[in-house]
């Protein structure tokens, strides 16, 4: 017994994997349920093997693409399903990434605490009590705890059981993961045209006449605009690879704000008014004059 203790420390000291010093951050062991739920739940297997690859390591986020050179260098700190300058990793895939809020809700969102929904992870770096939480609570979601049998994942329905931790994140993985495919398989594609020259630009990029029915172009503007961003962000130039040249911006008119009526007519109605107080001892004088006129004609011309 000794012996065996003392080899399985031996490797686990020497063990420098980064899928080790990651499962051992998280507070996971090296056996999970995954496989035996697979068999009670064939309509998430597919789900279920997901969380198999990232107990392995070998589940490619879009930050590990990004490094491989399989999609755009500005992946690595750029989740390109949320859009945000935060690298799609594990726990930011399982608990911040919008994009996936809706299946997450159906699925994980009763074993995240609010705390972690409400605090991401760019923010909690320096907070080393709330990283270590979340790595633990990310643990958790994939099944890390403990190992068990299959009578014994038959018998649980808590829904805050290990096992059924698992199988929602099991559920969760299985919402994202046709999404999440042609998202990426997209950038790839993408990437490929800023090598290998694209047919047909003009067809490509505008719209096309054809037996008298216009033709959308095949790359909409939104995609042109996601392709000029990779080509500038691989020191590639736009035009060479068939895209138009960029718009200019029209220059602005320098035209003055139209403000309220009040605010436009205010310098006008000031000036009236300081002419009209300059007018007003004339126009004193000459009403005191008519007054007095008029007093003296209304008297009677006897003397009685």
């Amino acid at each position: 017994g000794n012996t065996v203790k003392a080899l399985q420390h031996r490797y686990t000291v020497n063990d420098k994997t980064k899928i080790s010093a990651w499962i051992k951050a998280h507070n996971m062991r090296n056996t999970g349920s995954w496989m035996d739920l697979q068999m009670r739940h064939p309509d998430i297997k597919l789900g279920l093997q997901e969380i198999g690859k990232i107990r392995m390591g070998c589940y490619w986020t879009a930050q590990r693409l990004a490094k491989a050179g399989l999609i755009p260098k500005m992946y690595i700190e750029r989740c390109p399903f949320c859009n945000k300058n935060t690298p799609e990793t594990i726990e930011h895939m399982l608990i911040e990434c919008f994009r996936w809020n809706s299946i997450r809700h159906e699925t994980t969102i009763f074993n995240i605490p609010r705390l972690y929904r409400t605090v991401t992870i760019d923010q909690s770096t320096n907070n080393q009590a709330l990283n270590q939480g979340r790595n633990i609570m990310v643990g958790k979601l994939l099944g890390g705890e403990s190992k068990e049998t299959r009578s014994l994942l038959a018998q649980s329905r808590d829904r805050y059981s290990p096992y059924m931790k698992e199988l929602e994140t099991g559920r969760f993985m299985n919402g994202i993961r046709v999404v999440r495919t042609l998202i990426l398989d997209r950038i790839k594609q993408m990437l490929k045209y800023l090598t290998v020259p694209i047919p047909n630009p003009e067809a490509a990029f505008h719209p096309t006449y054809v037996n008298g029915k216009w033709r959308d172009p095949k790359f909409s503007l939104r995609r042109q605009a996601d392709l000029r961003k990779m080509c500038l962000l691989n020191n590639v130039e736009p035009e060479s690879i068939g895209l138009p040249p960029k718009k200019q911006n029209k220059v602005l008119r320098d035209k003055p704000p139209k403000l309220h009526k009040e605010q436009r007519h205010y310098l006008k109605k000031k000036a009236a008014i300081e002419n009209a107080l300059d007018e007003m001892p004339e126009k004193i004088r000459k009403w005191k004059a008519e007054k007095q006129f008029l007093k003296e004609k209304s008297k009677p011309a006897l003397p009685f």
